[in-house]
Formats: C-alpha cells, structure tokens, sequence
C-alpha cells in the first residue's frame, strides 16, 4: 500500500502542474483575444512590450512551479527513506523481543 504522505505529495506535484498548464492556457488564450481584437481594429496594436512582460511573469511562475515540484519531489524520497527505515527498524526490534521471550523461556524452564 502506498503511503498516505506519498498519496499526498504525488496529489501536490499534481496541483502543481495543473495549475501552470491552466495558466499557460489562461495567458494564451488572453494573447490571442489581444491579437483577435488588435487585428480587428486598425487603430489598436498589440503592445509587445506588454506581451513579453506578461510572458516573462508567466515564465517566473512556472519555474517557481518547477522548483517547488523538485522540492516536493526531494521530500518524498526523503519521506521514502525514512519509512523504510523506520520498517527496517521496526523489523529489527520485532526480531529482538522474539531473542529475548526465547531466552526468557530457557531462563523458565
């Protein structure tokens, strides 16, 4: 069974990556309703100065995506780590208690 925090992450770097494609989308379709109407009308132009400042911003947002979903990418391995050490240590105290009710079974007898 996959652990809930792995569920969790996973759903995270998902939202993550939903969000930027919906604002890539957002920002396009935005720049073509600009070009639509500055086509339209002769007297209006499309300012590029605009468009490469809203196409920066959107660049700066889905890098800062990027870096979380590396960040949340990094702390799953970690969570990972630490499960299974965890199991490992749990594994081995399990075989301690078993050495230690065998001796104190000799010990009884």
């Amino acid at each position: 069974a996959i652990p809930e925090k792995v569920v969790a992450y996973q759903e995270a770097i998902r939202i993550f990556g939903d969000a930027a494609t919906k604002e890539v989308e957002e920002v396009q379709r935005h720049i073509a309703e600009l070009n639509q109407f500055s086509s339209g009308v002769s007297s209006l132009k499309l300012d590029a100065e605009e468009l490469r400042r809203e196409t920066e911003a959107l660049e700066e947002k889905v890098a800062t995506l990027e870096v979380r979903k590396g960040e949340l990418v990094e702390l799953l391995s970690a969570d990972n780590e630490l499960e299974k050490a965890t199991s490992d240590v749990e594994k081995e105290l399990q075989e301690d208690i078993k050495l230690m009710n065998k001796r104190m079974s000799l010990l009884e007898d």
